[in-house]
């Protein structure tokens, strides 16, 4: 049996004596284990949500369809047919017929050519320094051709699914105008307005197992012929799913060719699609709370008024008791040992429940209480401040900046920019309009003393040399004044879009909130709050904010509004 180490750049030694066959089987072998409700499946098999929409199917696409989407792809990855993008591009004016030929037959005889199912996977670490395969996540790479007549088909099925609302409002992920910040603004709004109306909150993180690795594909077809897929394309979707091969590669070693038995490959286009189309009825299960998605992240958020905490616990576990039937029924696998609840009620009030035996619980197991969870790579504190997130981007950028130190008399002062703009800051830039607005003064000092650290690193300054003037020399805003922008530029989208509709309700005109006509009517309304902590609410600051620009950038395209609203800022 032949044994590998698996490397890494962030990682030294993950993986030790490791057979890359065994590895490999794990993988293609992860969720079979776990059944499905036949019963359930039969369901969705024998009927449709609404009988009367027209059925989805695909249409032939065009040779202009397929030179945008192949122009799209900006990957390098080569798939196991060793053809990159820029060799596709390269004979695309004489092979572009024949291309579109192929996908077309594809989409005709409702197969998925066999020879771009086969996968190369990269295990990638899920946790600093893992040391066992389950710690690992599987990164499939797929041949570049197949990348893109699944984007061609994403295209087709995103807009069947939009017109019909298929997906959960609060499903954030791998959706058009939809991203990690919009997510989390929302669910931080949601629990400052409680907070500022005198509620308490308790959040539960739930965590799911191998979620992408373990969906069955019967069960996909079924759910899609139930919201109106039409059989050729759910014939179709199985063929791309059915005997995907798939091999292990650890550095120099590969491992034999397997089939994956359930699932679909991360790495792909369509396979986060499809996961959301299979999650899709996940919310029908959850009565008392609000359920905030993003792809198989999932947050269960429930505000109550603190004499009812009692109540809010019973209901929150008997949502749990139907999340937990439900992902039984749908082969997906909650972990209950790395669920975990905050509480933004007093911890005494909590520790008197406990003491009674009230807790929140999952299948019998009470979940860990936690002073701040990680939800989409934000610290939440259970106090909303998000001190606790600015100290670890801070200890983060600071060890990244140190590490860069070495070539500081090496690189010239644009590179340094540079590196700087994408190693550094941009740990702050991070969804910074989701927890940018509710920093302290204290904290916002922290997160400028790195830019400043930053721009002595640049410009290979003193400690007692001013910032300012080299700052305006390179059009670098102070960073209260770049969550100003980013907020910005995500209200100016949500509103030019009218998406996603969770933020969109938040951005009500005057004149849609009055009685009566003002003449500031077309400026966005934001509400009365009754602690200064309100004014940190996106439902407050998004319209404050954006109220307070010149009318003449209102009207401008996303892209443009940020290259002025910066010029603003600046001068």
């Amino acid at each position: 049996m032949k044994q590998c180490d698996v490397h890494d750049s962030s990682n030294t030694q993950i993986v030790h004596n490791f057979d890359v066959n065994e590895i490999n089987k794990y993988f293609a072998e992860m969720g079979s284990d776990i059944d499905t409700n036949n019963d359930l499946m039969r369901f969705f098999q024998n009927n449709r949500q609404n009988e009367f929409i027209d059925q989805f199917k695909f249409v032939a696409v065009t040779e202009e369809e397929v030179k945008a989407e192949m122009n799209k792809i900006k990957s390098k990855a080569v798939g196991k047919d060793e053809i990159s993008i820029d060799m596709i591009k390269t004979v695309s004016p004489f092979a572009i017929e024949s291309i579109t030929y192929l996908i077309n037959e594809s989409l005709k005889e409702r197969k998925f050519p066999q020879a771009w199912k086969e996968s190369i996977v990269r295990p990638l670490p899920k946790t600093t320094g893992p040391n066992c395969v389950e710690n690992m996540r599987p990164i499939s790479i797929v041949p570049t051709i197949s990348k893109i007549l699944e984007k061609l088909v994403i295209n087709q099925m995103n807009d069947f699914i939009n017109a019909h609302t298929l997906l959960p409002k609060l499903q954030s992920g791998f959706r058009k105008n939809h991203s990690t910040c919009t997510a989390l603004t929302n669910l931080f709004s949601d629990l400052i307005d409680s907070k500022d109306k005198g509620k308490h909150s308790t959040l539960v993180m739930l965590d799911y197992s191998k979620a992408f690795d373990s969906m069955d594909h019967d069960m996909l077809t079924a759910k899609m012929h139930f919201y109106g897929f039409s059989d050729d394309v759910t014939e179709w979707i199985r063929s791309y799913l059915k005997d995907r091969l798939q091999v292990t590669r650890l550095g120099s070693e590969t491992s034999e060719a397997l089939a994956r038995q359930r699932g679909v490959p991360q790495g792909s286009c369509l396979g986060p699609v499809l996961y959301t189309l299979y999650t899709a009825d996940f919310p029908g299960c959850v009565k008392h709370c609000t359920a905030h998605q993003y792809a198989d992240d999932t947050q269960l958020l429930l505000s109550y008024e603190p004499e009812l905490m009692r109540d809010a616990f019973s209901q929150i576990n008997a949502d749990l008791q139907n999340i937990s039937k439900w992902s039984a029924d749908n082969g997906l696998k909650l972990n209950s040992e790395k669920c975990s609840v905050l509480h933004t009620a007093p911890t005494d009030l909590v520790q008197t429940l406990k003491s009674c035996g009230v807790s929140i619980s999952l299948d019998g197991t009470s979940l860990a209480v936690c002073d701040k969870v990680k939800t989409l790579g934000v610290v939440l504190d259970k106090s909303l401040t998000f001190t606790d997130h600015v100290t670890h981007a801070s200890q983060q950028a600071l060890g990244r900046l140190r590490g860069l130190y070495r070539f500081r008399s090496l690189l010239p002062e644009a590179a340094k920019l540079q590196l700087v703009q994408s190693l550094i800051l941009s740990v702050f830039y991070y969804c910074f309009p989701a927890y940018g607005n509710s920093l302290s003064r204290v904290d916002l000092g922290r997160v400028q003393k790195l830019q400043n650290s930053a721009l002595r690193f640049v410009f290979c300054l003193k400690r007692s040399d001013h910032i300012t003037p080299y700052r305006g020399a390179v059009k670098l805003l102070p960073m209260e004044s770049v969550c100003r922008m980013l907020t910005c530029c995500m209200t100016h989208r949500v509103l030019m879009s009218r998406e996603p509709d969770y933020l969109c309700e938040r951005l009500s005109s005057r004149d849609e909130v009055s009685q009566r006509g003002t003449r500031h009517g077309g400026r966005l309304h934001f509400p009365r709050v009754n602690l200064e902590l309100g004014r940190k609410s996106y439902s407050y600051f998004g319209p404050w904010l954006y109220n307070e620009l010149p009318d003449s950038l209102k009207t401008m395209s996303p892209a443009y509004f940020k290259s002025k609203l910066k010029e603003l800022l600046l001068d």
